[in-house]
């Protein structure tokens, strides 16, 4: 394992595990300053020279500090030093040991894709103003947020349980509009390919959150594209779910 995917595979550990009360934004910054100095420190006075590396504007950079510092994800030390709070992972993964957890999440269905995910999170729009953000994906940081979240909660076939809107908006910061409007893109662009909705008291029905398909084979997996196979035979009448409740009374 190479330093990268080390550090992919501890950012995949923080994933749904950090302070809810989080912003999508400072989410993202968290995971490219983790991902570009993993535990290292660095001096708060560089800023300018940081924010050129991770690709974020010094000033909201330095908001995103603020709150990172107030949150204790990142730590400060009497010398001007910042770096993450090695200890917060610690106490996130409740004293279960790195090694094990990383271990869990190697052995994930769509560890291939989340990894992948994590590769492109440089390449992703933070806003429309950026310097060459005709270079960048089209997805932006509150799309990738809500994609890596379903794909770390789907199994090998990309079916998505227990992401409902309560989970979803925990995990990545958005409000509830914004969630519906990152969702609306990923059908719209074919990475969700359909979704069946929750249900509330249901008798037939034994579940709560809608579940979700994810489009496997969709371009932007690149290399990492599966294809399914299916051999439909016989196809049954299709016969209206009300109608076969009342003929089985």
């Amino acid at each position: 394992m190479n330093k990268c995917e080390f550090l992919s595979y501890i950012s995949i550990l923080y994933l749904q595990r950090l302070e809810f009360t989080l912003s999508p934004f400072e989410r993202i910054v968290f995971f490219r300053l983790f991902l570009t100095f993993g535990y290292k420190r660095f001096r708060k006075k560089d800023i300018k020279q940081i924010a050129l590396k991770i690709d974020i504007h010094h000033l909201k950079l330095e908001e995103a500090f603020s709150e990172l510092l107030k949150k204790f994800i990142l730590v400060a030390d009497g010398h001007d030093h910042i770096g993450v709070n090695r200890g917060y992972l610690k106490q996130l993964n409740q004293q279960r040991k790195i090694k094990s957890r990383i271990q869990s999440i190697r052995k994930h269905p769509k560890r291939d894709f989340l990894l992948q995910l994590f590769e492109k999170l440089f390449q992703i729009k933070i806003s429309h103003k950026q310097k060459k953000s005709q270079q960048l994906l089209a997805m932006d940081y509150k799309q990738w947020l809500v994609l890596v979240n379903l794909v770390f909660l789907s199994d090998r076939d990309g079916v998505v349980l227990g992401a409902g809107t309560h989970e979803l908006t925990s995990f990545t910061g958005l409000s509830r509009f914004a969630l519906l409007r990152c969702m609306t893109y990923l059908f719209q662009k074919g990475i969700l390919r359909s979704k069946i909705d929750g249900t509330l008291n249901n008798v037939y029905l034994n579940f709560v959150s809608s579940i979700y398909f994810i489009n496997l084979s969709h371009p932007s997996w690149g290399e990492k594209r599966v294809f399914g196979r299916f051999i439909i035979f016989n196809p049954p009448e299709q016969t209206p779910i009300f109608k076969q409740f009342i003929e089985a009374l």
